[in-house]
């Protein structure tokens, strides 16, 4: 039986954390958070990492925010399930 390497580059997947990894650092997501695909999805799902390196959504600037979200919203259409998205989208239309 031969290996073969998963080509999967859907969002969410570790090729597509690997490939949007300094675009996420670019929008505030620590590296620490972008480490793992656990910590990364741990994050999307929650809208925060309490227990891993302390990070949630307050730490961004207004701008980083806003391109977060625009970022996510391009990846993550129908954005269902994912609480980083729906905090962020509230921040946002806070924020004007």
């Amino acid at each position: 039986m031969a290996f073969r390497r998963n080509d999967d580059e859907s969002p969410g997947s570790p090729r597509w954390r690997l490939k949007h990894r300094a675009e996420l650092i670019r929008y505030g997501i620590p590296d620490a958070i972008l480490a793992s695909d656990g910590s990364l999805n741990y994050v999307l799902l929650h809208g925060d990492d309490a227990f891993g390196t302390g990070w949630d959504s307050s730490w961004l600037s207004r701008d980083e925010a806003k391109q977060l979200l625009a970022f996510l919203q391009l990846h993550f259409p129908s954005g269902t399930g994912y609480e980083l998205i729906r905090i962020l989208e509230r921040r946002v239309a806070q924020d004007g």
